[in-house]
């Protein structure tokens, strides 16, 4: 299979993690009590989080078929190799809080800085 479509089946599974995420979210509108609700968000949290796995393999991929501007696509690596790395380190460090604002610095900057510059391109290339 090629990289474009590599990139859109990661895609296409990132946006079905996120539907199931989602749903825990309904049902925790039907839920009667603190506890039920609380289990929903927990259950969204962790989905959204398998789903965020996802998301970092596609980005890596679109970098690969993004062939200019190279700093763009580097970027996007890094992204992806963040989103990929929290993720993990969310079920495998017992830890994880005393250094979620780390893991979250580490995702946030290259993800903003990359996936607004490739928005921003792509937005300028379809202009011309």
């Amino acid at each position: 299979m090629s990289f474009p479509g590599l990139s859109t089946l990661f895609r296409m599974m990132h946006a079905a993690v996120m539907g199931v995420a989602i749903y825990a979210l309904v049902l925790s509108l039907k839920s009667n009590n603190e506890a039920d609700i609380l289990f929903q968000v927990s259950t969204f949290n962790t989905i959204w989080l398998i789903g965020l796995f996802f998301f970092g393999i596609h980005l890596i991929l679109l970098s690969r078929i993004l062939k200019k501007p190279k700093f763009i696509a580097w970027l996007l690596i890094i992204a992806g190799i963040m989103y990929i790395i929290d993720t993990s380190a969310h079920f495998l460090l017992a830890n994880y809080d005393s250094y979620s604002h780390i893991f979250l610095m580490l995702v946030a900057i290259p993800s903003i800085i990359g996936e607004m510059s490739f928005a921003v391109w792509l937005l300028r290339k379809k202009s011309f």
